[in-house]
């Protein structure tokens, strides 16, 4: 039988032993969960305007159908121009969007009129006058209702929902725009536009792509502002 001492002392042993093999147990551990951290791919540096590219519509059903799934019968696209069309992350996050020129259908106005219609009118020329006031969000609130009438050239924006972005749907969210189609309708990056155009520190806060085109003469773009879209005439360089 051993004496109490070297019991005592090979007890203070076997303790030390055990902690340092728990010790290094644990720096494998998190070593290994640091190697596993670092071997994944780098996330990206703005996600939001990482958008999921969707193929653009096939046809002009598809198209159709693509607005029908909201305004059923109270618009249809525009088929008389080449350019009736363009996609793009318009509000910014990361999910693809819609642009469609359509027109009223036929006797429909009240119900794209109506103040419970699934849509918001809005009119992006009077939007880009407001933008530049500070109080911008007063003096749009004391705005009248936009108002569509039977003729008028109107540009649906449908907001995409996550991956699949206008096709999937759950994307119910859009704008109806008025005086807002022009020619030569097109997208383009709002980091190709900070970038390419000498009088940058004049352009509006952009969130998204914008909506290339000329309105009334006047070469500018679509911007979504945060809440509605605006107009801004400005010269490509």
């Amino acid at each position: 039988m051993l004496p109490a001492g070297r019991i005592s002392t090979t007890l203070l042993g076997f303790s030390l032993v055990l902690a340092m093999a728990c010790q290094k147990r644990q720096s494998v551990s998190i070593d290994q969960s640091t190697k596993a951290e670092t071997s994944k791919p780098a996330a990206a540096t703005n996600p939001a305007r990482a958008t999921n590219e969707v193929a653009p519509p096939q046809s002009t059903s598809e198209l159709q159908g693509v607005t029908a799934r909201i305004y059923k019968e109270a618009v249809i696209v525009d088929n008389s121009r080449n350019d009736n069309f363009v996609v793009g992350d318009f509000n910014g996050d990361g999910s693809q969007d819609i642009a469609v020129v359509v027109k009223p259908g036929k006797g429909v106005l009240p119900e794209l009129n109506s103040e419970y219609s699934n849509w918001i009118r809005e009119d992006p020329y009077e939007v880009g006058k407001l933008a530049a006031h500070a109080n911008e969000q007063q003096s749009i609130k004391k705005r009248k209702p936009t108002v569509v009438t039977a003729g008028d050239n109107l540009l649906a924006i449908i907001h995409g929902y996550q991956a699949a972005g206008w096709r999937d749907p759950k994307a119910m969210q859009t704008y109806l725009l008025k005086n807002a189609v022009g020619q030569k309708l097109s997208t383009e990056r709002s980091e190709s536009l900070l970038t390419d155009t000498a009088n940058k520190q004049q352009l509006p806060p952009l969130r998204g792509d914008v909506i290339r085109e000329t309105l009334n003469g006047i070469p500018g773009f679509l911007y979504w502002t945060g809440a509605r879209y605006a107009w801004y005439p400005a010269e490509k360089k």
